[in-house]
């Protein structure tokens, strides 16, 4: 559960204000009771994340170019972390009965953004942007342990938020008055990703081979390019290419 609020308002012809908040609630509240073993397993916490967000749209030189400068507040706070075996069997594939607190973690981040729109007619704009963006763990990630596809996952209470700044190149163009393209290259890079890796320990889980342990983890950094081509008919579809 959720809210976000925002409000905007002009100062005169080259300024538009705006500001608003986001604030969410996440609660994991999960109970897993096995029909054919004795196995029963509980798990809980939870995750409160708040932002606040200031934005300027800057009109120069007669219109022609927009300047936005943005800058956001995020605050992520995990707490209430508990996990419980009972009477555990192969099944689950949990050697003994275990009771776990985690312990609480919070997360504070500062993220501006600045962009670049330039006019170049009615109906052609360019544009660069350099934001950067912030991202909490998740709750089952922090909290969750339990068998997966592909093996066995472990929680990692101190798993911490991904960041990354992007860097994007654009242009919007209006082929009809409802018809837009909007074609896009960007570039990312990101610290503190997160990532589900192979520990190198096994459980045995009833099977014929032991099944591998996993858990996930903040790798060092990431670098993403890629490229969109975006389709827009306001009051009909729009399409995404990646």
């Amino acid at each position: 559960m959720g809210l976000w609020m925002t409000l905007s308002r002009s100062f005169g012809k080259k300024h538009l204000f705006s500001a608003g908040i986001d604030v969410k609630n996440g609660i994991l509240d999960n109970k897993e009771i096995y029909r054919t073993s004795t196995d029963e397993l509980y798990t809980d916490g939870n995750l409160i994340f708040a932002a606040l967000f200031l934005q300027d749209e800057m009109n120069l030189v007669s219109e022609k170019i927009k300047l936005i400068a943005a800058l956001r507040f995020d605050y992520a706070m995990y707490y209430n972390g508990h996990f419980q075996v009972k009477d555990p069997t192969s099944k689950t594939g949990f050697a003994e009965p275990a009771i776990i607190s985690y312990p609480q973690a919070g997360w504070l981040q500062v993220s501006p953004k600045l962009a670049l729109k330039y006019f170049l007619s009615k109906s052609l704009n360019a544009f660069i942007s350099v934001s950067t963006g912030f991202m909490p763990p998740k709750l089952d990630d922090l909290a969750g342990s339990r068998k997966i596809r592909r093996g066995f996952k472990i929680a990692n209470p101190e798993l911490l938020p991904e960041n990354i700044i992007s860097v994007e190149l654009g242009f919007d163009y209006s082929l009809a008055d409802k018809l837009f393209i909007k074609p896009s290259g960007y570039f990312s890079r990101g610290d503190d990703f997160q990532y589900l890796v192979a520990t190198g320990d096994y459980v045995d889980a009833g099977s014929d081979d032991p099944v591998p342990v996993y858990q996930r983890q903040n790798v060092s950094k990431v670098e993403i390019i890629g490229a969109e081509l975006g389709l827009e008919y306001p009051g009909c579809f729009m399409i995404n290419e990646m």
